[in-house]
């Protein structure tokens, strides 16, 4: 079987040393894996070179490597020490990237994210030459440099913050309705204070079913059609700018996506 990792260090290789500026249609015809994974370590090649990177470092980071060679040495960094912060809150990446099976990023990657999709994070991992990466869901890792991670916190802080809330904030005392100004086809993620997505358990998808014909599953994501009005409460809060209406219990929505009509 083909090792895709060599194959993306090979295509950055070859683009590298036939000319200073790496052509992305030649990695594309030359790699067997695809124009996606070939385009990507293309595009790393070219930001590291564009950054004073030598050779070697350059051909790290087609393939999403985090190794770095110590001047005048020749010696490779060490990452066996790494340092792993639970977390929680989300990422937004900012360019289509890889994701990882482990916080190495040196493995064969196993996918891609796209720019602007959002994820929920559960680790943050540091490894031994400062290199960090954010798991998402499926055990998956990204690389801190492709995303936004302003949204970020580690769990103690996260506790911290939900226990001051609890003796301030109320959820039963309705402040108003929203009306969700989005497209009917489609809804807006609902989320936890902590960041993280809310999903169907058994009994709200059994209440939800019996009042909609567009049904779901436990375990699915809770989101508020378009064009649909809601109830929101007192316990409504900011986050980096952001507000979040709430919507009973521990359920927000971004402002971003509502209208408030009463």
């Amino acid at each position: 079987m083909t090792n895709k990792k060599f194959t993306l260090a090979a295509v950055a290789a070859a683009a590298i040393a036939a000319a200073p500026i790496i052509s992305t249609s030649a990695a594309v015809f030359a790699d067997p894996t695809g124009p996606n994974m070939a385009e990507l370590a293309v595009e790393r090649a070219k930001a590291a070179q564009a950054n004073g990177a030598s050779t070697a470092d350059a051909l790290a980071a087609a393939t999403g490597g985090s190794q770095t060679t110590t001047a005048g040495t020749g010696t490779t960094q060490s990452t066996a020490d790494t340092a792993t912060i639970a977390v929680t809150g989300t990422v937004t990446v900012k360019r289509t990237s890889l994701l990882y099976k482990d916080a190495s990023g040196q493995d064969t990657p196993v996918g891609s994210a796209v720019k602007g999709a959002v994820y929920a994070v559960t680790n943050q991992v540091t490894l031994g030459n400062g290199a960090t990466y954010y798991e998402v869901a499926g055990g998956q890792f990204l690389s801190a440099d492709d995303v936004d991670s302003s949204k970020v916190v580690s769990t103690a802080d996260a506790s911290k913050t939900t226990t001051t809330t609890k003796k301030t904030d109320a959820t039963t005392k309705n402040i108003g309705v929203i009306k969700v100004n989005y497209n009917a086809k489609y809804g807006i993620q609902i989320w936890n204070k902590a960041g993280q997505v809310v999903k169907y358990n058994s009994v709200d998808a059994k209440a939800w079913n019996a009042k909609h014909s567009k049904k779901v599953k436990v375990g699915d994501a809770k989101k508020l059609p378009g064009q649909t009005t809601w109830k929101v409460f007192n316990a409504t809060y900011k986050d980096h700018g952001t507000t979040y209406y709430n919507l009973g219990g521990d359920q927000y929505i971004d402002a971003n996506y509502v209208k408030k009509i009463k």
